[in-house]
């Protein structure tokens, strides 16, 4: 697994430190792995884990996932380049 230090999205071509500063503070926040029952989902980003689920079931969603028990969670890393994917940032 390659560390956050030297995380890259693939198909973005960006590097954390590209990312927005709304994710670099999103990413701070994230445990390893983000199960979509974590407490914190809703305080920390800002969509919905049924959201998220909705993608996930097509197709669209992060590229890696986990499961424990019936529980699916994402690794960090997938979730931020999922998140870079639908981020906008609009410059007036």
């Amino acid at each position: 697994m390659v560390p956050d230090s030297e995380f890259q999205c693939p198909n973005t071509k960006r590097s954390e430190d590209d990312l927005p500063e709304s994710l670099k503070a999103i990413a701070r926040e994230l445990p390893p792995v983000v199960f979509r029952n974590w407490r914190r989902w809703r305080d920390v980003l800002p969509m919905a884990p049924g959201s998220v689920a909705n993608d996930d079931c097509l197709g669209i969603g992060p590229k890696e996932r986990i499961f424990v028990g019936r529980v699916c969670g994402y690794p960090k890393r997938s979730l931020l380049e999922y998140m870079a994917e639908k981020t906008k940032v609009l410059k007036k």
